[in-house]
C-alpha cells in the first residue's frame, strides 16, 4: 500500500490485489465521504443479510475509487494549491482511492478498462469540477 500525503493530509492511497491480506483492511476514515476496504476470507465466512438504514448524510466534496481491470493508466496527484505530489501507474488489479486534491490521468495502453466509483449525485462538469489550468 502506498499513501500519497502532504502535511498529514492523505490525498490518495494506492494498492494492488496481490497485497490484500486476510480479513478486513479499511483505507478510509469514518468521516470520509466514501468508505473503502479490502476484504479477504476463506471458505465458510458468512456475512449476515443486512440493510443500511436510511439516514440523512451531508457531503460537500467528492471522493473516487478506480479499479483497473485491463491495460495501464497513469495518475498524477496535486494538493489543494496545485502543487505536484506524486505519480503512480496502475496495472490490472490495482486500485487507487482519491480522497482529495487535484488529480489527472493518462491512458497508457489501448483498450484499458476500469471501474470508477464515487459518491453522488453528479451535477455536471460545470458545477461538479474545477480543472487545473
Amino acid at each position: 500500500m502506498k499513501r500519497i500525503e502532504r502535511d498529514g493530509k492523505v490525498y490518495a492511497i494506492y494498492n494492488n490485489f496481490a497485497s490484500i491480506e486476510k480479513g478486513v483492511k479499511w483505507y478510509s476514515e469514518d468521516f470520509d465521504a466514501m468508505q473503502v476496504a479490502s476484504m479477504s476470507y476463506d471458505k465458510g465466512k458468512v456475512v449476515k443479510p443486512h440493510i443500511h438504514k436510511l439516514r440523512p448524510r451531508s457531503l460537500n466534496y467528492t471522493q473516487e475509487c478506480v479499479i483497473l481491470i485491463k491495460g495501464k493508466i497513469e495518475f498524477s496527484f496535486y494538493d489543494q494549491n496545485k502543487i505536484f505530489l506524486d505519480k503512480i501507474t496502475l496495472n490490472p488489479g490495482d486500485v487507487v482511492i482519491i480522497f482529495g486534491g487535484y488529480h489527472g490521468m493518462e491512458v497508457l495502453e489501448d483498450n484499458s478498462a476500469y471501474f470508477e466509483i464515487k459518491n453522488g449525485p453528479f451535477t455536471g462538469n460545470e458545477v461538479d469540477k474545477e480543472f487545473m489550468a
